[in-house]
């Protein structure tokens, strides 16, 4: 005997639907589901040229404009995802693409990037003056926090930024 899409054995007594149903509300206010936050996300795969630096900031820039972002935080942030994404290209020793993942939570802009390299970066004590090397000291710098984290499989920088 089926029972609500269940086969039910005919030596087995059939519940009593009645008592045993669910309550119903007719408002529909107990069925509904809490509303979730969405957190804006964004991912690019990017190949080992040079050129992926640009692409970098500029799909930053893009992802913050859509946020509502602008301003002086936005060439921060472009500045620093340039910087971090650079040194994934010209500074590891791995052959895969590096991935630029964008996350805003509320005001905090996260950023990672990550490489197939177990290479770790190096912060660098650069005077002004200096044309390479500064990276990560503008990283230290602009960013919030920032911070690498190891992986089996490589490594991923990444920092934190108010964006507002």
């Amino acid at each position: 005997m089926p029972l609500n899409g269940k086969l039910i054995p005919k030596n087995e007594k059939a519940p009593d639907t009645a008592s045993n149903a669910p309550a119903v509300d007719t408002q529909g206010a107990s069925n509904r589901q809490p509303r979730r936050h969405t957190i804006p996300t964004a991912t690019a795969r990017l190949p080992r040229i040079p050129g992926s630096a640009n692409t970098a900031r500029r799909f930053a820039a893009d992802f913050l404009a859509s946020s509502g972002a602008a301003g002086m935080v936005v060439e921060d942030v472009v500045l620093l995802v340039s910087e971090v994404v650079s040194n994934a290209i010209e500074h590891t020793d791995g052959a895969g693409a590096v991935q630029l993942d964008l996350r805003l939570d509320g005001a905090v802009l996260h950023v990672a990037v990550s490489d197939d390299s177990v290479q770790l970066p190096e912060l660098q004590n650069r005077d002004g003056k200096a044309h390479r090397g500064r990276g990560l000291q503008l990283v230290e710098m602009l960013a919030d926090e920032w911070g690498v984290r190891v992986r089996p499989d490589g490594k991923t920088v990444w920092f934190e930024l108010t964006v507002a």
